[in-house]
């Protein structure tokens, strides 16, 4: 079997609950014994604007969790074919975070990017889009049921 086979499930009275244990969890291997959260500071950017990154790393341990030991980070931007578009090394705060940047070229390709954080063998993602700026498309009529109302007065 393997780690990925092992399932929990836990039964009171006609309420099941189940759950599968990832692989860092019973993996004896300390380097994939890493929790990584990893975020952008927006959802969505532009062509040439600068993206904001993140990451939090944290080990597991029997009951909660302490600071990593790795002391870099490497951090690597994809678009959305894939392809590496910038690349950088991270230094670990005593936090246990990371934080870069990239500038979005001005001719960036539109769509899905990914920011993918590796220490040793353990890895994580954060994503956003890269879209360009659309006009909103609504219009807004409001109708009040009278032409003058003086102030403190109530209007439908």
């Amino acid at each position: 079997n393997a780690p990925n086979d092992v399932f929990i499930v836990a039964r009171r009275g006609r309420e099941v609950a189940f759950d599968a244990l990832s692989e860092y969890m019973i993996n004896g291997d300390a380097e994939r014994r890493l929790s990584v959260y990893a975020y952008t500071d927006r959802p969505v950017y532009r062509p040439g604007h600068k993206v904001h990154y993140k990451a939090v790393l944290r080990r597991p341990m029997k009951f909660g969790y302490e600071l990593p030991d790795a002391s870099w980070v490497n951090a690597e931007v994809l678009d959305g074919d894939g392809k590496a578009v910038h690349r950088e090394e991270l230094k670990v705060s005593q936090f246990g975070s990371v934080k870069g940047e990239f500038n979005l070229p001005v001719t960036a390709g539109l769509g899905y990017y990914t920011v993918k954080f590796t220490a040793g063998r353990a890895e994580s993602y954060a994503s956003f889009q890269v879209e360009e700026y659309k006009k909103p498309e609504y219009e807004v009529k409001v109708r009040a049921s009278k032409p003058r109302v003086v102030q403190g007065e109530k209007v439908e």
